[in-house]
């Protein structure tokens, strides 16, 4: 049956059954359930507020859930931790209490997040609104900061720090300093290891290996390069041709000695 609302009636109230129930309320065109002063077209109003949308074809139903500040949206559960949305904005993705924007986390299984598209690029972007700041890719165990990847804009802290991609390695046990990286590629494609402020493409702080694991004559060649103000210092290890395999010691570009695969030893000549 139609309900009619009289002229100059300020609304309707609907009861099921006994008088102290909920009641439905239509006012000025809002729809109240439990409380006869909707503010919008439909308003709810009830401890731990909630709403079911049932699809009758299967029986499933989104279940929503309002509570101390706190949205919940459920699939087939009025429980679960599907998704929740906090007063402070942070949306949580299985997970009650997010301490971020947004917080994914799986209860059991793998955590994922996918990006796709059917038929174009996909993007990640880190956007900090100010060149004097930075973007981060943290890796954690249990909480505790482990690894990061480090992009630094132009703005940020010393010069040689500005517009670099850092990597740090182990960062809860060597405590992160941001000028003290593992590894950093600079804005002039330098890269430097041990060093925040390579002055070559390669920059080594420490000792390292090169080592040859097969493949054509012709590319076994290995080289260590150093230098000062005044000098420039080389020690290369030479593959090819196989009657020349050699080590040879090199200042500015001139050799200073050689090593030959016989044991010989030459100063001054190749």
């Amino acid at each position: 049956d139609n309900v009619n609302i009289p002229t100059g009636s300020t609304g309707v109230r609907i009861v099921d059954g006994e008088e102290n129930g909920t009641a439905l309320y239509l006012t000025d065109g809002e729809v109240g359930i439990g409380t006869a002063t909707p503010t919008d077209k439909l308003q709810i109003d009830a401890p731990h507020s909630q709403l079911r949308l049932r699809d009758t074809d299967d029986g499933t139903y989104t279940h929503f859930s309002s509570s101390y500040g706190k949205l919940a949206v459920r699939q087939d559960s009025t429980t679960a931790d599907h998704l929740w949305l906090l007063a402070n904005g942070n949306v949580g993705i299985g997970i009650a209490a997010p301490d971020t924007l947004l917080h994914v986390k799986a209860s059991s299984g793998i955590a994922e997040l996918k990006i796709e598209s059917d038929d174009n690029d996909t993007k990640l972007w880190f956007d900090t609104g100010a060149n004097t700041k930075a973007s981060y890719l943290i890796f954690q165990d249990e909480g505790v900061n482990e690894n990061r990847i480090a992009s630094y804009n132009e703005g940020y802290g010393t010069a040689s720090m500005q517009s670099s991609l850092a990597f740090y390695t182990d960062a809860a046990t060597d405590g992160f300093s941001a000028t003290a990286p593992k590894m950093i590629i600079d804005k002039d494609g330098n890269v430097g290891i041990g060093t925040s402020s390579p002055s070559s493409t390669l920059e080594v702080i420490g000792s390292f290996r090169v080592s040859d694991v097969g493949g054509a004559e012709d590319t076994k060649y290995a080289e260590h390069h150093w230098n000062n103000t005044d000098d420039n210092y080389y020690i290369n290890a030479v593959g090819f041709p196989a009657d020349t395999n050699r080590i040879g010691f090199q200042i500015d570009g001139t050799s200073a000695m050689s090593i030959a695969k016989t044991r010989n030893v030459g100063i001054g000549i190749v």
